[in-house]
């Protein structure tokens, strides 16, 4: 790739791996949300994702490859023919929407003869949009996990050429996921802290005024195993969704918010502490009152 690609096109600011541009001193900060702010990205992605698309280039690079799509008689043998064959939209394959087509790596739209495609790895997007009709590119760089950089070359896009815009979204869907995982963590903070400390009261209750466990009834071992299932399916569903849904726990640890796994932590405390009032209440004994005895 660099010796076939990268170095006859003059894309030098261009890295295959991660690592490279590591000890390039050139690699941006990713970042993702996580409890209502952005933080860094830091969790290592693997070398094999490299050839999903796992590029690093910066803005002299892209700028550089994009004039040559605008302009393919200007590349090098053998580049011209081949961007000229992956401008070509795919007619046969399902459409994106009316009159958009699938090419060689790109979104084409017939009717207007815009040619885009987005990029995505953790902590970094990216949004490429030209029409060669019009000499015209776009492309964003962000270094965090926006879902709306779409949004944003669009407008850009429309503003270059006089059009209309649309709506300027704001926020992420990430971003989204975070507010919805950040307030779901304050609520199950102040309900599982609730709980602590009810049972932690229970259990000094108990202490003070000596009262014993009963043996439970055949009701109460039913309500007591019914509490633990419930507890022990919770813990299943939730380690088992990810490969449900075919992601996996992988996935999970590298796109969504770290958010998540401080919400499941809460949860979990919440059922916990539920089920152990609940079994305490079954398996405390009814206090004996003193009674007097008269002869």
């Amino acid at each position: 790739m660099l010796s076939s690609v990268l170095k006859p096109l003059g894309l030098h600011n261009t890295k295959m791996f991660r690592s490279d541009a590591i000890q390039s001193g050139t690699l941006a900060q990713g970042h993702r949300a996580n409890m209502f702010r952005s933080t860094p990205f830091t969790k290592t992605i693997a070398r094999s994702h490299t050839p999903t698309g796992f590029i690093l280039s910066n803005l002299i690079d892209v700028t550089k490859w994009l004039s040559l799509h605008l302009n393919p008689s200007n590349a090098p043998y053998p580049f011209y023919k081949l961007i000229n064959e992956g401008h070509i939209p795919n007619t046969g394959m399902t459409t994106f929407g009316t009159n958009q087509y699938y090419a060689l790596g790109w979104h084409v739209d017939l009717n207007s003869g815009i040619i885009h495609h987005p990029g995505i790895i953790p902590g970094f997007v990216n949004h490429v949009m030209f029409c060669p009709s019009k000499n015209t590119a776009i492309v964003v760089l962000m270094n965090s996990s926006s879902g709306h950089s779409i949004n944003l070359v669009e407008n850009i896009f429309a503003l270059t050429l006089g059009l209309k815009t649309g709506s300027i979204a704001i926020g992420s869907d990430m971003r989204v996921l975070d507010i919805i995982f950040s307030a779901l963590i304050i609520l199950f903070i102040v309900l599982t802290t609730t709980l602590l400390v009810i049972l932690i009261f229970r259990i000094i209750a108990l202490r003070k005024k000596h009262i014993v466990f009963k043996r439970p009834s055949i009701k109460g071992i039913i309500s007591i195993s019914a509490t633990a299932l419930f507890f022990v399916l919770i813990l299943l569903l939730t380690l088992l969704a990810p490969i449900i849904f075919g992601i996996g726990w992988h996935m999970v640890v590298i796109w969504l918010p770290p958010t998540i796994f401080t919400l499941i932590i809460f949860v979990f405390l919440a059922i916990l502490f539920a089920g152990l009032l609940v079994i305490l209440r079954i398996l405390r004994a009814p206090k004996i009152q003193d009674t007097a005895v008269t002869y």
